[in-house]
Formats: C-alpha cells, sequence, structure tokens
C-alpha cells in the first residue's frame, strides 16, 4: 500500500492522495460494517432457520476471515507511520520507490 500512496501522491499531491484514501477507506469500512451488520431477532432470516443451516465452523471461520479483513484495511494508524517512514527515506536522499518499501 506505500508505493500505492506513494504513486498517487506523484501524480496527484499529497492531498489529493490522502482524500482518496480516505475515501476508499471510508468506503470499505462501510462495506465491512454492513456485512457484519446482524438480523434483528424477529426477522425473516432469523425465523426461517437459514443460518442455523450452515455448518457453525463455516459461519465462525468466515466471520473471522472478514473482521481480519476489516481490521486490516482500516488501519489507519499503520499507514500514518509508513506515510512518515516514505518521507524520512526522501529526506535521507533515497528513491520514491525505494523509499516506499521502507
Amino acid at each position: 500500500m506505500p508505493f500505492v500512496l506513494r504513486a498517487w501522491s506523484d501524480a496527484y499531491g499529497w492531498r489529493a492522495a490522502l482524500q482518496i484514501y480516505g475515501v476508499v477507506a471510508g468506503l470499505i469500512m462501510l462495506l465491512c460494517a454492513l456485512v457484519f451488520r446482524r438480523a434483528a431477532p424477529g426477522s425473516a432470516v432469523h425465523a426461517s432457520g437459514r443460518e442455523a443451516a450452515k455448518p457453525l465452523g463455516a459461519a465462525v471461520k468466515r466471520r473471522v476471515l472478514l473482521l481480519c479483513l476489516a481490521l486490516c484495511l482500516s488501519n489507519l494508524a499503520g499507514f500514518i507511520a509508513i506515510g512518515h517512514l516514505t518521507s524520512y527515506g526522501d529526506e535521507q536522499g533515497l528513491s520514491s520507490t525505494l523509499s516506499a518499501t521502507l
């Protein structure tokens, strides 16, 4: 991801790159929130038992994988640190691509 942010920064400027990243991250978090939405206790899905027909292991595994995906995609603090490391590499004279790999 750092090299993508660096490419966006080179192409559009750092402010636009962070705005694009913010919109993309927001949309991903919204989609993850919709995936983890629970059905109401009296809803048709809950009453029909379709959710209960799945094996418990598969449902748990799917939710764990989706949770891991949501955590990986919404880690903004990690990207802030990565952005600072990239700037540090630029200040030390490294190329944009090489500093993005820090």
